[in-house]
C-alpha cells in the first residue's frame, strides 16, 4: 500500500499526470499509519519512506541530468517527507488517536511544504498544490490561497477518504450506513 502511494502520487503529477489521482495519493498510507495507531505491527518510517521516495525519484528523474547528486536531493526529501509524516502519527496516537487524529496531518504538511520556500536547499517542486498546474481552470482561486490552497484541499479530500472508509469499515458504521440507505429508499 506504501508503493501503491508513492505510484498514484506520481501518476497525479504534471506534465503526464491525471491531476485527480492526488486526492487518493495519501490514502493507501494513511490507511497504513492508521493500522500502526491501533496497535498492529509495522515500520512505519520505512514505509513511509518507500512513499515519498518513489514519489521524488518518478517526479523529478530529470533532476539527474543535471547532476548525480540528485540521488542525494531524492533522499533527503523523501527523508524530510518522512519524517514530517512520522511527526504526524506520533501526535496522533498520543492526543486523538481516532479518525480525527488525521487532520494533525494538515498543519504539520503544510509547514513544511512553507518551509521549502524559505530554507537554503529549496526544493518546491513537490508541494501538493503545484499538482494542479496543468488543470489551472480548477484552481482559479489561488491567486488568493496559492499553491497552500491546493495542498489543504488535496489532504482535506484524502483525509476525508481515509474517514469514511474508516468509518464503513467500523461495524456500526457499516450498520449507520445501511439504515440510513434504508431510510433514504423509503423515503
Amino acid at each position: 500500500m506504501a508503493l501503491l502511494s508513492g505510484l498514484l502520487l506520481s501518476a497525479a503529477w504534471p506534465t503526464w499526470g491525471i491531476a485527480i489521482l492526488a486526492f487518493f495519493g495519501f490514502v493507501p498510507l494513511l490507511l497504513i499509519e492508521g493500522r500502526i495507531a491501533r496497535g498492529e505491527s509495522g515500520k512505519l518510517f520505512w514505509l513511509s519512506f518507500l512513499a515519498f521516495f518513489v514519489w521524488n525519484v518518478a517526479t523529478t528523474w530529470w533532476v539527474w541530468n543535471a547532476t548525480p547528486a540528485a540521488t542525494l536531493a531524492w533522499i533527503l526529501n523523501a527523508l524530510f517527507m518522512t519524517i514530517v509524516f512520522n511527526v504526524f502519527h506520533i501526535t496522533k496516537k498520543k492526543i486523538c488517536n481516532n479518525a480525527w487524529g488525521n487532520f494533525f496531518l494538515i498543519p504539520y504538511w503544510m509547514a513544511f511544504e512553507l518551509l521549502t520556500y524559505w530554507w537554503s536547499i529549496k526544493w518546491p517542486w513537490l508541494n501538493l498544490g503545484n499538482v494542479f498546474s496543468t488543470c489551472h481552470t480548477w484552481v482559479q482561486w489561488y491567486e488568493y490561497t496559492g499553491v497552500a490552497g491546493g495542498t489543504l484541499w488535496i489532504l482535506l479530500v484524502n483525509i476525508l477518504i481515509v474517514n469514511a472508509i474508516q468509518f464503513l469499515h467500523n461495524q456500526q458504521g457499516k450498520q449507520a450506513f445501511v439504515n440510513g440507505g434504508i431510510g433514504a429508499l423509503v423515503l
